[in-house]
Parts: C-alpha cells; structure tokens; sequence
C-alpha cells in the first residue's frame, strides 16, 4: 500500500488489488481559523472575498473545504461519459465525491521532461495549458502498455483528453528518447 499527498486529495494505492481510493483534503481547521482571524482583525472585505462562491483565489473557502470533493466527483461523471476514450484511468465508484475507487496500474516512471515533450508533440501543445496535470509523469500509469491518465479532475484536463486522449493512448512511445538540444 502507498499514501500519496496532492493539493487536494490524498490518494491510497494498493497495487495487489489494482486499486487506488481518493480521498479529499478538507481543511474545516485552516479555514475556521482564517475566519476567526479575519473576524478578530475586521477585515470585513477580505472575509467576503473568501466567501464568495466563484472566487478563483487560491485559499478561498470553497477551494479549502470542496476542491477534492468537486475533483473526485468530476472525474466519476467525467468517466461515465467517456468511457469509449481509453486515456482516462476507469474510475469505477464515487460516494458523493467523498471517496473515489479507481483503477490502479503500472505507474509511469519516465524522466518529466523526456515525458513531458512527447505528450506536448502527441496533444500540439495543447498540454501546455495545464502544465499542473501534463507536466507530471506521476499522474499518469500504463495499463497494457499504454498510457492512461489518473488525475483528471480539472475542466483543462478533461478538455485536452477530449481532444487528444485517444490519440496519445495510443500513439506514446515509452521508448521515447529526448536529448533536450531542441528544447
């Protein structure tokens, strides 16, 4: 079994089963904390800020207590629509987004940027619009041979698997070679 932390989730692999569990961080602490700061201090502006619901700052409340959630959950529906696209990882159960069972495979053990040029090549660049996701060979595994994608919960992820996740299951090379001359 391996525990691995992201920015909003904690992932709990277990390879003898080919199963990970998704788990979301919730930060109820972090965020009655700032807002017992943030009341104690009046700064009523900044408070209401953090409240807001489509705010896109990074430790607004909504982000803090449901990222995870709406992550898990994204990719569950996101899956269930998609399922002829191969490139997605199978997630197979979602509780409300609470927990999420996936497949587990392979992991991808390729050096990032080797890893990270030939998905740019396969997806035109596109990729590059996510470098969060696209950038890290950790996100993603190989079921068969072929790469598949297990961190999928942003809406930039899921449109850039639309587009090219057919194409880069079954176009990525693991034998792929890059000098970093042309780059």
């Amino acid at each position: 079994m391996q525990v691995h932390k992201g920015s909003a989730r904690i992932v709990i692999a277990i390879p003898t089963i080919h199963v990970a569990v998704k788990l979301p961080i919730i930060r109820i602490l972090m965020v009655s904390k700032k807002t017992y700061q943030l009341i104690r201090r009046s700064e009523w502006d900044r408070l209401a800020k953090l409240c807001q619901w489509n705010s896109k700052y990074h430790r607004s409340f909504k982000r803090l207590l449901l990222k995870g959630i709406l992550d898990n959950w994204s990719e569950f529906f996101f899956y269930l629509c998609n399922r002829e696209n191969p490139f997605p990882q199978a997630t197979y159960f979602s509780f409300f987004g609470l927990i999420n069972l996936q497949r587990y495979d392979t992991p991808c053990d390729i050096p990032e940027r080797t890893f990270y040029k030939q998905l740019s090549e396969l997806t035109n660049r596109t990729a590059m619009k996510d470098l969060h996701h696209f950038e890290n060979s950790n996100n993603f595994s190989f079921r068969d041979g072929r790469l598949v994608m297990h961190d999928y919960g942003s809406k930039v992820t899921r449109a850039i698997i639309v587009l090219y996740g057919e194409n880069t299951h079954y176009s990525f090379d693991p034998d792929y070679t890059f000098d970093g001359k042309a780059w």
